[in-house]
């Protein structure tokens, strides 16, 4: 279930349904088509709908809000009752308390369309022009492995400034990528490099209550194992 609109999102009220009832707040970050703006102040997307349907065979009510990625990270962390889905890179292991996977996912380099360079490593791109969205696990896991990068606000901007070789490479999660393309009606990118694996997990606040996140996680592999994971299209 949703909550009403009443209580804004940093308000105290909307954090005191962690005592009323068992449930999680999931904070999100946009990421159209996958995460984006709804109708009113609820998110949709078929990465809502994925997550609304682990909480609903989970038993537990969730509800979601958008926030700028650093900012949803960072409450994630600190509010009881807070999760957010994303990778689970070695430096924030230890932040957060942790869901089953949900989704396999890899921290990709996409070059323009018409760009045929490959790459071998992550070394083989040193000195060039690399963007990634300000604030995101991505920007922080490629500024972890030591690279400069060119940030922007949104993945929609990062693969127009790609299409106009203004960035030689953009560092991306490999989903949504596509589709966000054709809808900007730009030239979809290739993948020019995988540098890891960066699988999707619920990262909560060391504060939430155990038994919920082991129900998510339970929820998440009955999901995988009857198909129904696959229902939802994140490419």
């Amino acid at each position: 279930m949703v909550r009403g609109v009443a209580c804004l999102a940093l308000s105290p009220c909307w954090f005191i349904g962690q005592a009323m009832a068992a449930g999680l707040h999931i904070l999100l970050a946009p990421a159209p088509p996958l995460i984006g703006e709804g109708a009113g102040p609820i998110p949709r997307g078929p990465g809502v709908a994925l997550l609304r349907e682990i909480g609903a065979r989970a038993g537990i009510d969730v509800d979601f809000r958008l926030y700028p990625p650093a900012r949803a990270q960072k409450l994630a962390e600190v509010q009881a009752g807070s999760c957010s889905p994303m990778a689970r890179f070695p430096e924030r292991a230890a932040h957060y308390k942790w869901s089953a996977p949900v989704v396999a996912m890899r921290l990709v380099l996409l070059a323009a369309a018409e760009d045929k360079r490959r790459f071998a490593s992550l070394e083989q791109a040193r000195g060039l022009k690399i963007g990634a969205v300000r604030g995101s696990a991505v920007a922080s896991r490629m500024q972890q492995l030591g690279w400069p990068l060119d940030e922007v606000a949104d993945n929609g901007a990062g693969l127009k400034m790609l299409q106009l070789r203004r960035f030689d490479l953009l560092a991306s999660l490999d989903a949504g990528w596509r589709s966000r393309a054709t809808a900007l009606g730009i030239a979809k990118p290739r993948v020019a490099l995988v540098v890891e694996q960066a699988d999707i997990f619920l990262g909560c606040s060391l504060k939430t209550d155990d038994a919920l996140i082991a129900r998510m996680s339970a929820a998440i592999e009955a999901m995988r194992r009857d198909g129904s994971l696959r229902r939802f299209d994140l490419s």
